[in-house]
């Protein structure tokens, strides 16, 4: 099992910073990625005697993996991992907006975030003993997240007062996010959206019209465009294209696939615009895809 090795960057798609030079050594990398081309997933790895907290802005079609369990991440969603426990990200698409954060639980007797011992040790023991690992987080979550950035890029501050804030924003993240983790799971609108995104994922081929989908969630048209969106990155029709396509890539993988029969049988409603959407995806024709 291999430990994650952290890799310090500062560019607009991926900030990964040491927050040690801003006083805070227990947050030895706090992340913002946006990934504008589809990645491949990461390595089983560790982070030795650090939880990992990850928060999805934007995206779908994630999943975090341990040697456990496989959980479905999605945007609004927190995945929060033990220290030195095996997981890793299965395969990221383009689009997807991720914050995330590595924190040092303290040992016993240590002191973390300008707290005496005792207080650091019921901070490592929330952690410890947070409910559930996956769970929809709060938009104080994400705002928290956010701050930090902010604070660590303002230079008009002293830096005392700099180090006092940020230590304020990570002590409130920390503790937003376990308290989200033992918050009530998500809502029966969230649950049916997510059982629509599965079976449209698993059945591709068929026609879904915004008013079954509606129906069937118990939502309005408009809403639930909302909140697909909001789920998958996409609102409904472009997932469903998005959906057939990973099926025409698993299908054009197999020997004798014939393109013009899966173009039809995917519900496309020509071979031209299977072709294309194809292409907008792959960077491909269909006929040339090699996986």
């Amino acid at each position: 099992m291999s430990r994650w090795l952290i890799k310090y960057d500062d560019i607009p798609e991926h900030r990964c910073l040491d927050l040690a030079v801003d006083g805070l050594p227990c947050v030895p990398a706090l992340g913002r990625t946006r990934y504008l081309q589809q990645q491949q997933a990461d390595k089983m790895h560790v982070h030795a005697g650090c939880v990992e907290i990850v928060y999805c802005v934007r995206g779908g079609d994630l999943a975090f993996i341990t040697e456990e369990k496989r959980y479905r991440f999605l945007p609004g969603h927190v995945f929060v991992s033990r220290p030195d426990e095996p997981h890793h990200l299965v395969s990221v698409p383009k689009g997807v907006f991720l914050y995330w954060c590595l924190f040092r639980l303290p040992r016993a007797g240590e002191k973390t975030l300008g707290l005496d011992a005792e207080e650091s040790q019921w901070l490592a023991k929330r952690f410890w003993e947070i409910p559930r690992r996956h769970f929809e987080g709060s938009d104080s979550i994400r705002r928290q997240f956010r701050h930090v950035f902010d604070l660590h890029d303002d230079s008009s501050k002293e830096p005392f007062v700099k180090k006092l804030l940020m230590r304020n924003a990570i002590f409130n993240l920390l503790v937003d996010t376990v308290d989200a983790a033992g918050r009530d799971p998500v809502s029966c609108h969230n649950n049916r959206l997510l059982n629509a995104v599965e079976n449209m994922r698993a059945n591709p081929e068929r026609n879904y019209s915004l008013a079954e989908l509606a129906e069937r969630v118990g939502l309005s048209p408009t809403s639930l465009n909302v909140a697909f969106k909001k789920m998958t990155g996409l609102p409904p029709h472009a997932f469903l294209i998005k959906c057939r396509i990973e099926r025409a890539k698993e299908e054009l993988a197999k020997p004798g696939c014939g393109v013009m029969a899966l173009s039809e049988r995917l519900g496309f409603r020509s071979f031209r615009h299977f072709s294309a959407q194809f292409k907008a995806e792959t960077g491909c024709l269909p006929s040339k895809w090699h996986p």
